[in-house]
Formats: structure tokens, sequence, C-alpha cells
């Protein structure tokens, strides 16, 4: 347990250095940070989930985990991305989406992303 929480600290730490990304959405906020090591974590894709107690009283944030976490591996799961920490912030207008909302939010927010991602491998390669 501390293994993990110690990485992704190391995470958001580094969320706004130069090589995160980031895409603010209706719903939520998704940051892609790429791994310190990523030859050592080539097969793995972590996902962190930030929930604020803004959003509600403990059943309710853990309904919109249970809904997170089942897009997550729905979503992010079946893309190419590997070796980065992805981040979930939520905004606090979560409680009035749907589940349909919350799966067009995270995918335009990983199509943002991933754009991103392409374009920067582009520029490194030029």
């Amino acid at each position: 347990m501390e293994h993990k929480k110690k990485e992704f600290s190391f995470a958001f730490k580094n969320k706004l250095a130069t090589g995160s990304l980031f895409y603010r959405g209706l719903y939520i906020s998704l940051y892609a940070i790429k791994e310190k090591e990523p030859e050592k974590y080539i097969y793995t894709i972590r996902i962190g989930l930030v929930i604020s107690k803004k959003a509600g009283k403990a059943a309710k944030r853990n309904k919109i985990k249970r809904r997170l976490r089942a897009l997550a591996r729905f979503i992010i799961l079946n893309i190419n991305n590997v070796g980065y920490y992805y981040i979930i912030l939520t905004h606090r207008n979560i409680m009035q989406a749907s589940y349909k909302n919350l799966q067009k939010d995270l995918t335009i927010c990983l199509k943002k992303i991933s754009i991103k991602v392409f374009t920067t491998i582009l520029f490194m390669i030029t």
C-alpha cells in the first residue's frame, strides 16, 4: 500500500511538469504523467482517482469511484499509452452526470490527451 501511495504522490507532485498532459472535461479532469522509468513499467498503466469530499457523503463518493473504475477498465485499458500514470480528478457537478455522460467525457479527455501524446512523439522523432 505504501508503495502505491509513494508512486502516486510522485505523479501528483509532478502533474504540472513538462512531460505531463492535462485536459479538463465537463465532469472530470484528466492528467497523464509519463513514468519516471518507462522501461521498468513497459506493460503497465496506472490509474488514480481523486474525489473530493465536496462531491457528497461517503456512499455517493463510493458510487462515483465504482463508476469511474468501470469506465477506466472499459476505456483506458484499451488504449496504447502504456508507461503513463492517469489521474482522474472529479468536479463538483459529477453527481448530476449519468454513466453515459461520464463515458463521453472520459473518452473526449483521452482523445485530446492521446492527440497530444502523438504530436509530442512526432516532434521528438523529427
